[in-house]
């Protein structure tokens, strides 16, 4: 899933032509809702609890998405400051893998 607040139909004719559609289940992007109600949803759709997900962001709202839906938040690290708050940060994709396949363990 991927939950963007750029607006949707931008979203959708990135995702085409980046040829990513076969990687993601739904793309939602700006408006109609919230990221939090974009994440609730694929909870919703997934029958999956807030403790087995991870939101993967590169701001401190998504960040604070995640914690309002108490699901795990992972950085990609941008031009933003993570720090202090104890979260796992990573300079690019490959290390949010690496940390992701770490924990399924």
């Amino acid at each position: 899933y991927v939950a963007s607040g750029t607006p949707q139909s931008e979203m959708e004719r990135i995702v085409e032509k980046r040829d990513l559609q076969r990687y993601f289940k739904r793309v939602w992007g700006a408006p109609p809702g919230t990221k939090a109600d974009f994440l609730r949803k694929a909870l919703q759709a997934e029958n999956a609890r807030p403790e087995e997900a991870v939101y993967v962001g590169d701001m401190i709202a998504d960040s604070q998405v995640a914690q309002e839906t108490g699901v795990t938040f992972v950085a990609r690290q941008n031009t933003e400051s993570f720090e202090g708050l104890n979260i796992p940060v990573f300079p690019d994709l490959f290390g949010v893998k690496q940390w992701l396949v770490a924990r399924m363990d």
